[in-house]
C-alpha cells in the first residue's frame, strides 16, 4: 500500500523571508542564515558557530547538513522552536538580585484564598490553597474562627460560605508550599478566635509545619532591615497581630487610652468595617454585636511568639509610620483607602514602601469576587496586592515569586 504524504503547513510570511535570504537558491547558505540572525532576529552576538549549531539541531536533510546549509523545512523547524520564542528564556528562572530586604520585592498575594466562588455563599476548599501555591502565590490568607470540639475553622465570617478545618489548611500548606518556589510563604491570619483556640492554632502550626515554620529571628549581619528572600528560603512566616514587648507597653502606658487601643487594633478591624457593607444582609443584630467584640479579642501569647517579621499593625499616617513603625511591622488597607493615598500622597507612599510591607485588599462590595486593577498600587510600591481569592497577575519586572494570574 502506498503511503500518501500530506502537504506540510507552510506559513506564508516565513516562506517569504526564507526566499529573500536564500536568493532563489535551493537552500539557505550558512552566511545568509547569519545575516538573517543579525538583521531580523537582532542576535548581534551570533557567529559562524551559532549558525552551524542551528543547522545541526534543526536540519534533517543530510545533503544540506553536509553543505552547511538549511532547507526551508529546517528553517521552519527553527522558527517554530523555543529558540525563537519572544520570551527571554533567561527569565524562566529567578534572575533578579535576591539579597535585598523583603520590602524591595513584589509578592504574589491572595485574598480569602480558601474560597472557590463568591464571597457570600461560595464554597471553601483546600484545593484553592493547592492551586494558589502551585501557581506561584507566596502570601495566603486564612480567616480563623472558633469551631466545634475546640478545633478552629476557616471560612468567610458572617456569611454562608462553607467551612474547613484550620489544621487541614496548614497540612495542605505544608505539603505544597515549596513545590514551585523555594522562597518564603506568608500566612496572613485574619484571627477571630478566642485565646484557647488560638493556642490550638499555634500547636497545629508548630507540629505540622515543623522546621519550615520560622519561630525566631534570623542571625543577620544587618540590623534594622527585613531579611531577604534568600535568607528566608523554605520558611513559612506568620502574619498576625503581636503582643507588645514590655518596653513598648511602658511607652503606651503614658498615652491617651483611645490612642493606645487604636494602635493595638490590627488590619482585620478595618477590613471588617469595610466588608460589613457587603455582608450586612447576612448578619443578625446579635452577630453584629459579637462582631464588635471580636476586635477586642487579644492575641494569645503562644501565637504572638510566632510572629517574627510580619507583625500586623494599624496604618495611621505616613508620618506616624516614619516615626513609630518598625521594619518588621506591616499594614493592610482596603483598595479605596489605598487609592486615596496613592492619589494624594504618592511620593510618601513610595518612601513608606521602601521600608515597610503594605497589603491592599479588595473592597467589601466585591461580593462576586471581582478584582481591582493592581497596577495603581504596584506603582507606589505596595508589595502585597491581593485581588479576591486570586494571586495577582504579573507585576512589574522586579518580582521574585513568579506571579501568575489565577482562575479558580
Amino acid at each position: 500500500m502506498k503511503r500518501t504524504r500530506l502537504p506540510s503547513t507552510r506559513r506564508a510570511e516565513i516562506q517569504h523571508i526564507y526566499q529573500c535570504y536564500a536568493s532563489d537558491q535551493a537552500s539557505l547558505a550558512a552566511g545568509s542564515l547569519l545575516r538573517f540572525l543579525h538583521r531580523e532576529q537582532m542576535e548581534v552576538t551570533a557567529n559562524q558557530e551559532t549558525v552551524e549549531h542551528l543547522i545541526d539541531r534543526y536540519e534533517i536533510e543530510e545533503t544540506a547538513r553536509t553543505n552547511r546549509a538549511m532547507t526551508f523545512e529546517g528553517f521552519l523547524r527553527y522558527m517554530e522552536s523555543k529558540d525563537c520564542c519572544v520570551f527571554d528564556r533567561g527569565h524562566a528562572a529567578v534572575y533578579q538580585d535576591m539579597g535585598q530586604p523583603l520590602s524591595h520585592y513584589f509578592i504574589s498575594t491572595s485574598h480569602n484564598t480558601y474560597l472557590t466562588g463568591d464571597q457570600l455563599v461560595g464554597r471553601s476548599h483546600l484545593h484553592a490553597y493547592v492551586s494558589a501555591l502551585r501557581k506561584g502565590c507566596r502570601c495566603l490568607e486564612i480567616d480563623c474562627w472558633d469551631g466545634p470540639n475546640a478545633e478552629p475553622i476557616v471560612y468567610h465570617g458572617y456569611t454562608l460560605t462553607t467551612k474547613i478545618l484550620f489544621r487541614d489548611v496548614i497540612s495542605t500548606v505544608e505539603q505544597h508550599a515549596f513545590e514551585v518556589s523555594p522562597y518564603p510563604v506568608i500566612l496572613s491570619l485574619e484571627n477571630h478566635c478566642c485565646q484557647e483556640q488560638q493556642v490550638v492554632m499555634t500547636q497545629h502550626l508548630i507540629s505540622i509545619l515543623g522546621e519550615k515554620l520560622l519561630q525566631s529571628p534570623l542571625d543577620l549581619p544587618t540590623s534594622g532591615e527585613l531579611p531577604s528572600p534568600n535568607d528566608l528560603k523554605y520558611k513559612i512566616l506568620i502574619k498576625n497581630k503581636k503582643l507588645r514587648a514590655p518596653s513598648e507597653a511602658e511607652e503606651a502606658a503614658g498615652r491617651d487610652p483611645d490612642e493606645s487601643e487604636d494602635e493595638e487594633e490590627d488590619e482585620e478591624g478595618e477590613e471588617d468595617g469595610e466588608e460589613s457593607q457587603g455582608k450586612s444582609k447576612l448578619c443578625s443584630p446579635k452577630k453584629r454585636m459579637s462582631k464588635k467584640k471580636d476586635k477586642k479579642v487579644k492575641v494569645a501569647e503562644a501565637l504572638s511568639d510566632l510572629v517574627i517579621y510580619t507583625q500586623s499593625v494599624k496604618f495611621t499616617s505616613f508620618s506616624h509610620a516614619s516615626l513609630n513603625q518598625h521594619p518588621y511591622q506591616n499594614t493592610s488597607m482596603g483598595e479605596k483607602k489605598a487609592h486615596k493615598l496613592a492619589k494624594a500622597s504618592s511620593l510618601d507612599f513610595v518612601h513608606h514602601n521602601q521600608r515597610f510591607l503594605s497589603r491592599v485588599y479588595p473592597a467589601g462590595s466585591r461580593t462576586s469576587s471581582s478584582n481591582f486593577n493592581p497596577q495603581e498600587f504596584w506603582g507606589v510600591g505596595c508589595q502585597l496586592v491581593c485581588p479576591e481569592q486570586e494571586a495577582s497577575p504579573l507585576p512589574p519586572p522586579m518580582d521574585f515569586w513568579m506571579d501568575v494570574e489565577m482562575d479558580m
